[in-house]
């Protein structure tokens, strides 16, 4: 099974968040084609879209930075400013392909068990969500030009060869703009590469490995056969699921301690009040996302250039000692309430 050691060796861990994590771009130049073989290959691709299982926007397409429309490749009902797709069809999948067209498969971990296993494992190493796309491109083929993500990415090449140039952070890739990403996944803006320092230019094979930080602009161009490769995006997690994971918890001690009364044959009604209170909130607090969007994006849009595994962090331990205090005010509360 895959996790963060066996993707960057011969590279250590510690090395790793000592001298790349959140500040500079890694590259491992492996020479072994098959080193990234049991996540996807290409024939699990042709089985996808020839299957027909996915819909926009699990699979899009793109050319040269331009995204192609929904009915491009679907069925689509539109609706005012709301479109209904079906599932893409793999006769306009194939042809928009062999016209110069990436084919990319969004959250492609949603529906395959090893790259869900490989979310799951990074997801829990790196206390953030993961996710993975799929991105393959035909001969000469370019997907998108020169832009910035907003989020630490892993670059998993499978097949083919595949032309990056990476260049040196602008102070620009990373603004409080309304059209850029201050946090999260999504590119933060496209960049014209004239205006910018190239860092480095190399080749990917089978097997290679580029690790980018959040921030760093890139593009890249298939050589003389298609390509795959995978992208593997880590975010920090919003404060929502901070705030659902410390209400679980204390679902969890509530329930406990009346399973306990009830064995001592003292059942306290005041802890299942309690519990189903606590069980409504962590259902309702997911929509939380909506009251705390605005904040949040407003502190870290106050700090553009944080490093991910800097701003991970921060956002962490923030967001956990506020939903402890919370949920402890709650608690009190309602006991003194029902007591």
């Amino acid at each position: 099974m895959f996790n963060l050691q066996r993707i960057i060796h011969p590279v250590e861990p510690r090395a790793f968040a000592d001298k790349y994590l959140g500040t500079a771009p890694l590259l491992v130049l492996r020479q072994s084609p098959e080193y990234f073989g049991e996540l996807f290959s290409m024939a699990d691709l042709a089985a996808l879209i020839d299957a027909e299982r996915l819909r926009p926007p699990e699979i899009r397409m793109a050319k040269h930075g331009e995204v192609f429309r929904t009915e491009t490749i679907a069925n689509t009902l539109r609706a005012g400013r709301y479109v209904l797709s079906g599932k893409a069809k793999a006769v306009r999948v194939w042809r928009e392909y062999h016209a110069g067209a990436t084919v990319i498969l969004q959250s492609l971990h949603r529906h395959w068990p090893p790259l869900q296993r490989l979310c799951d494992m990074l997801g829990n190493e790196w206390l953030s969500q993961a996710q993975t796309n799929i991105y393959f491109t035909p001969s000469g083929g370019r997907g998108f030009t020169a832009h910035a993500d907003g989020h630490d990415v892993f670059v998993l090449h499978l097949s083919g060869t595949k032309s990056w140039t990476v260049y040196q952070k602008p102070h620009s890739a990373v603004g409080t703009g309304a059209k850029q990403k201050a946090r999260g996944y999504g590119r933060l803006l496209k960049q014209d590469p004239t205006e910018l320092i190239p860092l480095g230019r190399f080749t990917l094979r089978p097997g290679d490995l580029l690790y980018l930080p959040r921030g760093y602009v890139h593009e890249a161009a298939a050589n003389a056969e298609p390509t795959l490769h995978i992208t593997l995006g880590l975010a920090p997690h919003r404060g929502t699921y901070w705030m659902r994971e410390c209400i679980a918890v204390w679902c969890l001690w509530l329930a406990g301690a009346e399973v306990g009364a009830a064995l001592r044959g003292d059942p306290r009604w005041t802890s299942l009040v309690l519990l189903a209170a606590a069980s409504t909130a962590l259902g309702l607090s997911g929509g939380l996302h909506f009251l705390l969007k605005a904040n949040w994006s407003y502190r870290l849009a106050r700090r553009p250039n944080l490093a991910m595994g800097v701003m991970q962090r921060w956002v962490s331990v923030n967001v956990v000692v506020r939903s402890v205090v919370y949920v402890a005010v709650l608690d009190l509360c309602l006991f003194g309430v029902l007591w």
